[in-house]
């Protein structure tokens, strides 16, 4: 069944991706969804799938605080 938020976790785990590789780095990207998926199949496998969700944030949030522009910077140079 269809519902307005039924794409959502999608959307922000994506989001989450982007912003680990870098914006407009399509290798950034690839090397952020490996790093998340398998974190998160790692921490669900381990603890809860609630839990994986809060380390994905985590990552984030580590990743922003030690290297705000990603792995691959890719903009205006």
């Amino acid at each position: 069944m269809a519902s307005p938020s039924g794409g959502l976790d999608i959307v922000i785990k994506t989001f989450v991706i982007v912003i680990i590789g870098g914006m407009g780095s399509v290798g950034g990207a690839l090397v952020g969804g490996l790093i998340i998926g398998i974190v998160e199949g790692i921490v669900s496998a381990l603890w809860s799938p609630a839990i994986a969700i809060a380390a994905v944030f985590l990552i984030l949030i580590i990743m922003l605080a030690i290297k705000p522009e990603g792995f691959f910077k890719k903009g205006l140079e």
